[in-house]
């Protein structure tokens, strides 16, 4: 990237230049219980999110005196999110600990309303499934510790509709709730939003499996994690659709199953 290259084409009213940084005023951001305290440019945080805009150039307390505080947040949450405001970055998770982070960070996204890292957190955990049933075909691609993680952070609908969907067909193939974990059963007993998802989008399975070649790709084990599938999963709201690459009747079968979750 050139100097006077925008950081970025498209999030808020007007292009930051990196050249601009250089003379910016810095905010001071407190996280988590320590307190520690992060200077970051505030031009670049007007300019990603509409939520630090309003904080820093409205009426809010904190505009007045440079400070936002995060006190429930992780400190590596937050520096999850600058490494993604300043370079980009956000990698693709390949464990539970890496899960467990981007889950996190997509919770702090969604509760500063920044729609963009949002849609690009749920991604990259979509993407990491993706890449597990490739790599592991005879293994459970869903395993209780992942659904278990989604029932604890507020991750959203959307996401846990992902994994109950995956969750609810594996057990109709293998006619077990063991084909999908042999924990699932505690799980269920434990949770019972994950009981009542569960048992919604298994009633919904029925007519899928019995359906025509409509719904036939609907049934392939990581059939919802694929990349051509991503913008039924995302909110737009205050960023620009996403190019639609998958048949349309796809389309309504998955929203009316997250429907049921909603």
């Amino acid at each position: 990237m050139s100097p006077n290259q925008s950081t970025s084409d498209h999030f808020g009213d007007r292009r930051i230049l990196w050249t601009d940084l250089l003379t910016a005023r810095l905010v001071t951001v407190i996280v988590g219980e320590k307190r520690k305290s992060y200077h970051v440019h505030s031009d670049l945080l007007c300019d990603r999110s509409a939520h630090f805009r309003a904080a820093l150039s409205g009426n809010f307390h904190e505009a007045q005196i440079s400070v936002i505080e995060f006190p429930e947040e992780e400190e590596a949450t937050f520096e999850a999110f600058l490494g993604w405001l300043y370079a980009s970055d956000l990698d693709i998770p390949e464990n539970l600990e890496e899960l467990t982070s981007l889950v996190q960070l997509l919770c702090f996204a969604r509760s500063i309303l920044l729609e963009e890292l949002s849609n690009l957190c749920i991604d990259n955990i979509r993407l990491s499934y993706m890449y597990r049933a490739e790599e592991h075909p005879s293994e459970p691609l869903i395993n209780v510790d992942d659904l278990l993680l989604m029932y604890v952070y507020p991750v959203g609908s959307k996401l846990r509709f992902c994994l109950c969907w995956q969750a609810a067909i594996k057990a109709y193939v293998g006619n077990s709730l063991e084909a999908v974990d042999k924990d699932l059963p505690r799980l269920m007993r434990g949770f019972g939003d994950f009981s009542v998802d569960f048992a919604r989008l298994s009633l919904h399975c029925t007519p899928v499996f019995a359906g025509g070649p409509d719904t036939l790709s609907l049934r392939r084990s990581g059939a919802l994690f694929e990349s051509d599938r991503d913008c039924v999963f995302h909110d737009h709201r205050t960023t620009k659709p996403c190019s639609v690459r998958m048949p349309s009747e796809e389309n309504e079968t998955i929203r009316h199953a997250i429907s049921l979750l909603d």
